[in-house]
């Protein structure tokens, strides 16, 4: 089967902060890190034990967590089956143990999971002054054992036939907010994507304090997040909103719905 690796930005709904992160620009940061992929990147505020970033439910048969980190910092790493409060793999990381923690570098791999499983993974610092989160690459498998990698990749935009909106772009939906995007902010306003094939990623924008659910063929598939950080860079066009994959080829529908205000500042 093809391959794809998809990369998460750390602004990206689908990854959830609790409290002692804070989203920054890196120039920001006192550690003068550089070689940044994104504009941006989440950082602890420098206390130990601070609250885990989460990526909830994700099917991949590998998962690579890209940052920096203080000489002094030590993180844990908890795996879990989606849902389940038992953790199913628990590494502890050391900054010791790594190569390079002066540029944005590869901070922990796992490469042990099950792709038809989904799972959830946690990352609490334990130790030391900062972690600065810059990115998140999932490694799945899509397709046929026949398929090739180009003959599955098809793009659609926001006006495609295959979006349909409810309640209609006449009604609850702009065009006019987000160049090329269909934008909302009425709660329980949601879009359908009609599409064929395997595997599905779906990109947009959210905003500080927003949330939507994703649901696949009728299935609820995950929750997205936007910041719940006042200063926050995280409204920016392209991000990462869901990916629905782990599927068998043929027609399916992903839905997502604007579910309203984040209520609290930490969601799991």
């Amino acid at each position: 089967m093809p391959s794809r690796n998809v990369t998460i930005q750390d602004t990206s709904p689908l990854i959830q902060y609790g409290s002692g992160w804070s989203d920054v620009l890196p120039s920001f940061n006192p550690q003068n890190f550089s070689g940044y992929d994104g504009p941006s990147c989440h950082s602890t505020s420098g206390e130990a034990s601070v609250n885990a970033f989460r990526l909830n439910h994700f099917y991949a048969s590998s998962v690579y967590v890209y940052g920096t980190i203080t000489s002094d910092v030590e993180f844990v790493a908890v795996t879990y089956s989606a849902g389940s409060p038992f953790p199913i793999l628990n590494d502890t990381v050391t900054a010791t143990a790594l190569s390079n923690t002066t540029n944005s570098t590869l901070l922990y791999q796992q490469q042990r999971f099950y792709s038809s499983r989904p799972h959830d993974l946690a990352i609490t610092v334990t130790k030391g002054k900062r972690f600065s989160l810059d990115y998140v690459i999932l490694e799945y498998s899509y397709g046929n054992e026949d398929a090739t990698s180009s003959s599955h990749d098809i793009y659609l935009n926001s006006s495609s036939p295959a979006f349909s909106y409810d309640p209609g772009p006449a009604g609850q939906w702009r065009t006019d907010l987000m160049p090329g995007e269909h934008s909302t902010s009425t709660v329980g306003s949601a879009v359908n994507i009609d599409f064929r094939g395997s595997s599905i990623e779906v990109y947009g924008t959210t905003f500080t304090n927003t949330s939507f659910d994703y649901t696949c063929d009728g299935e609820q598939f995950g929750k997205g997040v936007g910041s719940t950080d006042v200063q926050s860079y995280a409204t920016q066009s392209k991000q990462l909103l869901c990916v629905c994959n782990n599927m068998e080829e043929g027609l399916h529908r992903v839905r997502l719905v604007n579910d309203g205000p984040v209520r609290s500042s930490y969601r799991r």
